[in-house]
């Protein structure tokens, strides 16, 4: 398929948009039931987001959406007996899966297409594959170093990744040095997941904080491939905190006092990027 983006849009925003759209596709594969509704929801942000990135959006959007999902098991309930409709659910959500699974495809056909014909140096990424239906609330981080964390989900271990595995590097650097984001993980880690703003009377550094938290948002959510928030709301006792358990050794804590970012900066990450 021949792609042609629009001018105001580069390839770089072009490639993020597709990563954000790719998500979401993996997280709705995870669902046990994928009814008419979600695919309708999912259709529309299929269409703006493809008539944000291409010219040629039509002809796009004809490659990408296939063939529409099945109406609601609802509508069904008049043609077939109770004791068919597990059946006919099961067979419903394989096939609405058939088509998500196709869109993953396509998808990662226009994304090479982009890449390859623009010249753009892609970050190889780990995306972490994860049981259907699992939550930030199943998993434990855990910094073993400033540069690799242990994953568990359930308390089980699963795996062993760095920065540089799951995209937290600045993509124009070659020694692929932790970027800011990784340094806040690293900050919250010092303290159980949680960064507290009710003493903090420096407004720059919690614009600061409040920016590398929306970042770090958006990179967990591509790597670790769930959909949702990953933090909890900013609750009135002012503070970040995580959904998933969030620690890091003594080495790294340290006499555990919470650390400013230049410290945290100056002492684990050194000169590390934007």
């Amino acid at each position: 398929m021949e792609t042609e983006l629009n001018k105001n849009l580069s390839q770089k925003q072009a490639i993020e948009i597709i990563d954000d759209l790719i998500a979401y596709v993996n997280n709705a594969l995870r669902l046990d039931h994928i009814n008419y509704g979600f695919f309708e929801k999912w259709f529309s942000i299929l269409e703006g987001k493809t008539k944000l990135i291409f010219k040629n959006y039509n002809d796009i959007l004809i490659l990408l959406k296939y063939h529409q999902a099945e109406r609601p098991l609802l509508e069904l309930n008049k043609i077939y007996a109770a004791d068919k409709i597990v059946g006919e659910r099961k067979r419903i959500d394989e096939n609405n899966k058939k088509i998500f699974a196709y869109q993953v495809g396509k998808l990662l056909e226009l994304k090479k297409d982009i890449s390859e014909k623009n010249g753009v140096n892609e970050k190889k990424i780990v995306i972490l594959d994860f049981p259907e239906n699992t939550n930030w609330e199943d998993l434990t981080l855990k910094f073993i170093n400033k540069y690799e964390i242990e994953i568990f989900l359930k308390d089980k271990f699963l795996k062993k990744v760095n920065n540089e595995d799951i995209g937290f590097y600045d993509g124009k650097s070659k020694d692929k040095n932790p970027d800011k984001q990784w340094g806040f993980l690293l900050q919250l880690s010092c303290d159980n997941g949680e960064y507290d703003l009710s003493n903090k009377t420096n407004i720059k550094e919690n614009e600061k904080c409040r920016q590398y938290k929306s970042k770090l948002s958006k990179k967990l959510i591509k790597a670790f491939n769930i959909a949702d928030e990953p933090f909890f709301e900013y609750d009135e006792k002012k503070r970040y905190k995580t959904k998933f358990k969030l620690m890091s050794t003594p080495e790294l804590r340290g006499s555990g006092e919470i650390r400013g970012f230049n410290e945290v900066k100056k002492e684990y990450l050194g000169n590390y990027n934007n």
